[in-house]
């Protein structure tokens, strides 16, 4: 008996790695199969291939559009001139409370207001055209990705993978054995990892769908520079502005002089009188170590 129950354990474990080697290949399954159709329907009806090829891509087309919604990510980029920014911010706020909208990048540089704003993809175009009532358009543009194919593809990988995790759960709690229950065990954390990555995947691509991407620039009001020649009289000016720079610079060295200067002769002068003038310390002690010399010989 538990030879016979190893064996269908080993047999169950190579049916899961078969069956987790077949959903590898769910992402091409819908696209084979709508191919594979109409190439039965060609061939069952004896239509030369050349004088079918234009029916059969119009009927693929047409299956494809009624079984399926496609997906897309849109993006837009809007650039506005603005003649009073503070008012245009507060309309820009009202605009995106209306539409529960919400921006996840903002900056200013130098008068230019830098905004990344999402929006609920079903009301995108209806606030995107508000938007661009806040100022005068200078450039705008839009583009839509279309992401149906990756959309139905990783959804269906990610349900396989699930559907194969229930089956990895319930062989787990027929293991006989410390060997069988570590194999499925193994298993089941590798499937865990793919499902967990799998789903991120799936959460961020469904995230960008559901919600379109504005890029806002409003440009704030430019300031007018004005450049002018310098008069006599400016130039007269910054003349005696240096003269003056001048005459107090000079006049701060020589009080820096005379506050630190004279005290330092003075110190100098005292250690000279002691060390080598009347007093002459070092004189005496030269005098002293001469002497010894000459006692010495």
């Amino acid at each position: 008996m538990m030879v016979y129950n190893e064996t269908m354990m080993k047999k169950i474990l190579l049916l899961l790695c078969v069956i987790q080697l077949f959903s590898a290949c769910a992402k091409k399954a819908p696209a084979v199969a709508m191919r594979a159709g109409s190439a039965s329907y060609d061939s069952s009806n004896n239509v030369p291939q050349a004088k079918a090829s234009s029916r059969s891509k119009e009927t693929e087309a047409e299956t494809y559009n009624s079984d399926i919604s496609r997906k897309f990510i849109v993006t837009a980029s809007l650039t506005l001139h603005l003649t009073d920014l503070e008012k245009s911010e507060a309309l820009l706020t009202e605009i995106m409370g209306k539409y529960t909208a919400y921006t996840t990048e903002t900056s200013i540089y130098n008068n230019v207001l830098y905004y990344t704003i999402k929006v609920p993809a079903d009301i995108y175009k209806e606030c995107f055209e508000e938007l661009k009532t806040i100022g005068k358009i200078e450039n705008f543009n839009e583009s839509r990705e279309d992401v149906t194919l990756n959309y139905y593809d990783l959804e269906g990988r990610l349900n396989t993978q699930r559907a194969l995790m229930k089956k990895y759960q319930e062989y787990l709690g027929k293991a006989t054995n410390i060997e069988e229950i570590m194999t499925v065990e193994r298993q089941i954390a590798e499937l865990q990892n793919e499902i967990e990555r799998m789903g991120k995947d799936f959460t961020r691509l469904n995230n960008s769908i559901d919600f379109s991407t504005i890029r806002l620039v409003l440009n704030g009001p430019r300031n007018n520079t004005v450049y002018y020649t310098e008069s006599i009289r400016d130039k007269i000016k910054n003349l005696f502005n240096g003269f003056g720079a001048y005459v107090s610079t000079t006049i701060t060295i020589l009080i820096g002089l005379i506050l630190y200067g004279i005290p330092t002769l003075i110190i100098l002068l005292l250690l000279y009188l002691i060390l080598l003038g009347k007093i002459g310390i070092l004189k005496k002690v030269w005098r002293l170590l001469n002497d010894k010399k000459v006692k010495n010989k």
